[in-house]
């Protein structure tokens, strides 16, 4: 359920671009900052790497703290997603596909 939050920002990616490879893109670069972040010592810092370092560790690797950040996030990826403005193209005319 943690690692459920950690695919906005692909979502989120995959919104701005409009595009499924730049979301698969976007998800395989995360997935590389989580692992650098876990081989140097910082991963559970990393909302990216904490829930899977606290599944693999049985809680003992991560502080509640640093669990909670990947719900921290999520959240601020959605409230930046729902506050921004629709994207438009010329006098108020909606720029995408139908």
């Amino acid at each position: 359920m943690l690692s459920a939050g950690i695919a906005v920002p692909a979502a989120w990616i995959a919104t701005l671009t409009r595009s499924l490879p730049a979301a698969a893109g976007g998800a395989i670069a995360l997935v590389v900052i989580a692992q650098v972040g876990a081989l140097t010592g910082t991963g559970s810092w990393m909302p990216l790497a904490a829930p899977t370092l606290w599944a693999m560790s049985h809680g003992a690797a991560v502080a509640p703290v640093q669990l909670a950040l990947p719900g921290v996030v999520a959240l601020a990826f959605a409230g930046w997603h729902a506050s921004a403005r629709p994207l438009t193209r010329g006098a108020g005319v909606f720029y995408g596909r139908w």
